[in-house]
């Protein structure tokens, strides 16, 4: 919930949070580079390697538990057409036009 007292944040906020961010990430990486030198490029493939592998399992496993759970989803939404047709909030007979 937002307060009355605070501006609504500017795309200028925005953008600059998105430049400071990059500048500090990229005077990182060159540090990094610097002190640890090839052995950076090395952690680098480790992780990336790490991450794909994330990915794979990622798409693998949700694919199964999307099989898995189909029924589940169609009985859930067999249940919310019905309460769409009878709201709850809305009298039940008819109006007077």
């Amino acid at each position: 919930m937002e307060r009355d007292d605070e501006p609504p944040s500017s795309a200028r906020g925005t953008f600059l949070g998105i430049v400071l961010a990059v500048v500090v990430g990229g005077a990182a990486i060159v540090y990094c580079i610097i002190i640890m030198g090839p052995f950076f490029f090395g952690l680098l493939g480790v992780v990336t390697a790490i991450a794909i592998l994330g990915c794979v399992h990622y798409v693998i496993w949700g694919r199964s538990l999307d099989q898995h759970v189909a029924g589940e989803r169609e009985e859930q939404q067999q249940l919310d057409a019905e309460i769409e047709e009878y709201p709850l909030d809305e009298p039940h007979w008819p109006r007077r036009l």
